[in-house]
């Protein structure tokens, strides 16, 4: 096997050859994605566009790097696009309603809700849809009922939906004061919730544990932090290279340990600058409302980054609000 830069370098080569194969610069964008190389892989995936434009797939992965790099406008136009060559998969205007939901856009997002309702009622994505929907309005009895049918469906079909319903499921259970119910409810419906660490392989219970982690670390036992901190190294050895896993593992790995002072410097020194275009990741933003996450905000450089991203998302919200309030821009409720 070769490594990624072997690989990129290899699609290279092919794309000198054969300049005008859309498909090695589609292949070249995506392992900058994986690589994190955004910039050099939003050039690729627009090389591939400017060859053939009728890639619906390109033009949703360039959208998607563009949300990674901060320009919400940008990304809601290259879905735009890609739904213009694909007007039959419900992911595409259900991504962007995922999105503006995250980002507490309740109107914005409900001409795509409509579009994916139209394209698949009952679906997966329209199910994960009207979670994200509940969650973005703050209605808790509707996200508790919602998270708990889809955990009994075991929507594992549909990759994240099981996880983020079981976070959610917690969420809204410490909204309500219920989670001795909400974690008895799991314990009956969700094989090995009770140690999802200890295999060390990944799946779709410890990916789900790890979401909903930070409301459960301040219930632990001196005992049980012990030992799921044994089992979250074992898992931080298969995570592989999944940055994004090894950064939340880390956090948690800390928060288990109570060690404040090497959370505040691994936050620092690993997590400001992997924000995503929403800032901290749910899992990091979570912390801060626990005892041993407040120590984080004690830090000046960490407070200043927050600050900056507050703003930062402000200006996204009121750019995607002003984008979409223009009518050519407002996607027609039924696909033409």
């Amino acid at each position: 096997a070769c490594s990624d830069e072997e690989a990129i370098g290899l699609l290279e080569q092919a794309a000198a050859l054969d300049p005008l194969n859309p498909e090695y610069h589609f292949k070249i964008g995506c392992m900058m994605e994986l690589a994190e190389r955004f910039s050099e892989a939003r050039t690729a995936y627009r090389r591939s566009l400017e060859i053939e434009q009728s890639q619906p797939l390109v033009w949703a992965s360039l959208g998607f790097i563009d949300a990674r790099m901060g320009d919400m406008v940008g990304f809601i136009k290259n879905y735009d696009r890609s739904m213009e060559f694909d007007r039959a998969d419900p992911e595409l205007p259900g991504a962007v309603a995922y999105e503006l939901y995250k980002l507490d856009l309740v109107d914005e997002a409900e001409p795509y809700l409509e579009r994916v309702e139209e394209m698949a009622p009952g679906s997966d994505i329209y199910r994960l849809l009207q979670v994200e929907r509940a969650a973005a309005v703050g209605d808790m009895e509707l996200l508790s009922k919602l998270s708990r049918q889809a955990i009994i469906d075991d929507v594992s079909a549909r990759g994240g939906f099981f996880e983020s319903s079981v976070r959610y499921l917690i969420e809204s259970a410490v909204a309500l004061d219920q989670l001795e119910d909400a974690l008895d409810f799991l314990d009956e419906t969700v094989p090995d919730f009770g140690s999802p660490y200890r295999s060390g392989v990944p799946s779709k219970v410890s990916f789900a544990r790890i979401l909903s982690e930070p409301f459960l670390v301040s219930t632990y036992s001196a005992e049980e932090r012990e030992q799921y901190a044994g089992d979250v190294r074992l898992y931080l050895e298969n995570s592989g290279r999944n940055l994004d896993l090894s950064r939340e593992l880390n956090i948690i790995l800390l928060a288990l340990e109570d060690d404040g002072d090497q959370l505040t410097r691994f936050y620092r020194d690993n997590v400001l600058d992997a924000f995503t275009f929403r800032g901290p990741r749910q899992i990091e933003r979570q912390l801060f409302s626990l005892d041993l996450g407040k120590s984080l905000l004690e830090d000046s450089e960490i407070r200043r980054k927050l600050t900056g991203w507050d703003t930062a998302l402000d200006r996204t919200r009121a750019n995607v609000k002003k984008y979409l309030a223009t009518p050519q821009n407002q996607l027609a409720t039924e696909p033409t």
